[in-house]
């Protein structure tokens, strides 16, 4: 019975985030979801940009042994095949959420860095001013 009384404390006290936390409608859904793919896409294309540099390191050091060489060439098209892949899906997955949520919703996240708009949801670059006056004395 103590044992119970533990393990049921401790459900009970690891199920407790998950009902404070709990998504009471669709977009808190969606939500959810568009920051577990956010933060697993960025990880997933990350390890396939060090799986393919991974490979090409290996390709170049080991340029006399054979085996090593083929190893580094298996890497980097795992590597290349990963990042296919990937921008695949994210293609995919735009195409979907165009067609069902029109571009009010952005799975991708903000593209406002440092202050700068550079294109995604609307807005331009900023271009600095022309200069005004006579050229000829730059």
């Amino acid at each position: 019975m103590k044992y119970l009384s533990k393990v049921g404390f401790g459900v009970a006290m690891a199920v407790t985030p998950l009902t404070a936390f709990a998504v009471s409608n669709l977009q808190g859904l969606i939500d959810l979801l568009k920051g577990l793919l956010q933060g697993i896409g960025g990880l997933i294309i990350g390890l396939a940009f060090v799986a393919f540099f991974w490979g090409l390191a290996k390709f170049i050091m080991n340029a006399d042994d054979e085996t090593a060489r083929s190893e580094g060439k298996r890497f980097m098209i795992w590597g290349i095949i990963a990042l296919f892949v990937i921008i695949s899906i994210m293609a995919i997955l735009g195409v979907l959420n165009n067609t069902f949520f029109g571009s009010g919703v952005n799975l991708q996240g903000t593209t406002d860095y440092g202050g700068f708009d550079w294109g995604g949801t609307g807005g331009s670059v900023p271009v600095p001013p022309l200069p005004s006056g006579d050229m000829r004395s730059i």
